[in-house]
């Protein structure tokens, strides 16, 4: 279970994500979330912050499936983030 600051600083990074978005004039989308929280993780270096990344995308991935939203790109999101998952486990 997910502590309340835990959860807060997991809302926080969907919210700035979701802003990013809207500051690039890009689609705000579960899938446009997704990609952008992955691509953050992948530039953070801050180990208690990528803990926090991952949950964040775990949400993401769970309302999405939830939803059922974005289907027709799920099973691209899927792929284009598999491959990034086992590098994000592997971190030390």
């Amino acid at each position: 279970m997910k502590s309340h600051t835990t959860k807060a600083r997991v809302e926080i990074l969907i919210g700035e994500a979701a802003l990013a978005l809207f500051d690039e004039k890009a689609s705000v989308s579960w899938t446009g979330i997704l990609r952008k929280l992955e691509a953050q993780l992948s530039a953070e270096h801050d180990e208690s912050r990528v803990e926090v990344f991952k949950m964040a995308i775990e949400d993401i991935r769970t309302e999405i499936n939830r939803r059922g939203s974005d289907r027709d790109s799920d099973n691209e999101v899927q792929s284009a983030t598999a491959s990034e998952d086992s590098d994000r486990t592997s971190r030390h």
